[in-house]
């Protein structure tokens, strides 16, 4: 059974299996013989801007990856506040030792599970953005590896 990563590795294979054949393609003389002075002066004009912007693409899906983790992590934070909140009130309504040690026991039960969800959910969250990051590049490298041919 293929891992989560699958999806991310074989994106990452073909990009670097397609960029040697597009750069041979663009650079080669003989590809430079047959399009012509004019059209091999068009292809290298657009290789910057279009590496430019798949790239720049790429970078704003990992910024946005990355303010996801961020709310990720600040909506756990508060949750364990609250939690700790919640402890700290019902801790105080049972007086006595055994009273402290069920808040805590079930204060640390909770943060478990919670801290269990939120592990599930930064790695899910961390696959998409890997993966809305490497789209940009990978349908321009692949693409032109089609245009190419």
């Amino acid at each position: 059974m293929p891992s989560r990563y699958t999806p991310h590795a074989l994106t990452f294979g073909r990009i670097a299996a397609a960029a040697p054949a597009v750069v041979q393609a663009r650079l080669s003389l003989v590809a430079a013989q047959r399009r012509g002075p004019w059209a091999t002066g068009l292809e290298m004009a657009r290789m910057g801007p279009e590496k430019a912007l798949a790239f720049s693409a790429g970078g704003a899906a990992l910024a946005e990856g990355g303010a996801r983790l961020s709310r990720l992590l600040l909506e756990h934070g508060l949750a364990e506040m609250e939690a700790g909140h919640r402890l700290w009130l019902r801790a105080a309504t049972r007086p006595g030792p055994f009273g402290w040690a069920g808040a805590l026991a079930g204060w640390g039960g909770g943060a478990t599970l919670r801290s269990g969800r939120l592990a599930l959910a930064l790695g899910d969250a961390a696959l998409a953005m890997t993966g809305a990051a490497l789209a940009p590049v990978h349908r321009t490298v692949t693409g032109n590896q089609r245009r190419l041919r």
